[in-house]
């Protein structure tokens, strides 16, 4: 006997399902990235503040 390949097409709901899925997916992705990138310019604002302050704190004792 040959092999049989037999093709089987999902149903336009499954696939809907599916593509809704993916979205919410992206979609997470792309609100975790944004916090990220905000959460590092926040840090990066910080950052210079808190060395200068310290400079001038030290520079004081």
């Amino acid at each position: 006997m040959f092999p049989v390949k037999v093709k089987v097409e999902k149903s336009e709901m499954e696939m809907a399902k599916a593509q809704n899925q993916l979205d919410a997916i992206l979609q997470c992705l792309l609100e975790k990235s944004c916090m990220d990138r905000e959460h590092l310019h926040e840090e990066a604002r910080k950052r210079p503040l808190q060395t200068h302050n310290f400079m001038i704190i030290n520079s004081k004792i």
